[in-house]
């Protein structure tokens, strides 16, 4: 897969990671924070496969 690929899917799924752990908050689901930390790690990770080059 093309990196401009990666990173979409990355930052879609930080979006995806986000908008589960809001949505947990406001019906009270206990979430222990996962999304956040998941989220990041997507983000992060997104952002280190965009800076490489083939």
């Amino acid at each position: 897969m093309d990196n401009k690929w990666m990173v979409l899917i990355g930052v879609l799924l930080a979006g995806f990671f986000l908008g589960a752990e809001t949505v947990g908050f406001m019906i009270g689901f206990p979430t222990y924070n996962v999304g956040y930390i998941l989220a990041a790690i997507s983000f992060l990770g997104a952002m280190i496969l965009g800076t490489r080059r083939n």
